[in-house]
């Protein structure tokens, strides 16, 4: 049997665990808030890669956890390696009473193989915003869009959250989006790095749908980047906040 090295941070309002085990290089994570019992999981974490040759993104698979590290009762860090490309960065995630982080820090970001391989975007917690047939996701279009996944054909659809030229009717003005469940659900602020982050959007045209924010470096290869470190903030939602009103 496989062991599994799993890292809890936890408070009075929910719980987060991170458990990985011997025989894989990613790491598994679930939400669960105690007050509500809405339970997410998600992967941790996932980076957008662009070759040279190709000139197309791809999502690494060979991503690996090389350390997981619990700084203190409310810090762990996470720090990977691509090891086909040789990129490297940390995440860190931190608690914050009824809120937690993400963080990228720019600092720990380092393209080994630049002149071939060069890093594109980092999304972390994919997945963890999920909804089912009953959920609905705010999007940030224009003051904010509300979306019933249960209602849509289905659908991808990803873009900055401040627009780019080719999307500049959707007008979006807030870097805010979330996801409900119910009574229950879950907002993310692009606190640091907001205007390179970018909103993604899939419906599977059975009921289900999942949202959230990513973090981008590039859109074409010879783009600048900003030296930022990116901060997204996780805000749980009860009864009286999981809607279009309470996030506002």
């Amino acid at each position: 049997m496989d062991a599994t090295k799993t890292i809890r941070l936890e408070n009075n309002r929910y719980r987060l665990l991170f458990a990985m085990t011997d025989c894989s290089d990613q790491c598994r994570v679930e939400l669960r808030d105690k007050q509500t019992n809405l339970h997410l999981q998600s992967g941790l974490v996932e980076a957008e890669v662009m070759w040279n040759v190709l000139q197309r993104f791809e999502i690494q698979p060979d991503l690996k956890l090389v350390r997981m590290e619990q700084l203190s009762n409310a810090t762990v860090t996470f720090a990977f390696l691509a090891q086909r490309t040789k990129i490297e960065f940390t995440l860190v995630i931190s608690l914050e009473n009824t809120e937690f982080t993400t963080t990228i820090p720019w600092s720990s970001i380092h393209e080994n193989r630049r002149a071939h391989f060069r890093l594109f975007g980092i999304r972390p917690l994919p997945g963890l915003m999920q909804t089912s047939a009953e959920g609905a996701l705010l999007a940030p279009v224009q003051c904010g869009a509300l979306i019933y996944p249960s209602r849509h054909h289905p659908m991808d659809d990803r873009f900055l959250i401040y627009g780019e030229q080719r999307r500049w009717e959707d007008l979006p003005l807030l870097p805010v989006c979330a996801m409900f469940e119910r009574n229950a659900g879950l907002a993310v602020i692009a606190e640091r790095g907001d205007a390179d982050t970018q909103y993604e959007l899939q419906i599977d045209g059975e009921g289900k749908g999942a949202g959230g924010f990513s973090c981008r470096y590039r859109y074409l290869w010879p783009d600048p980047v900003d030296p930022l470190d990116r901060v997204l903030r996780y805000v749980l939602l009860d009864e009286n906040s999981a809607n279009y009103a309470g996030v506002g």
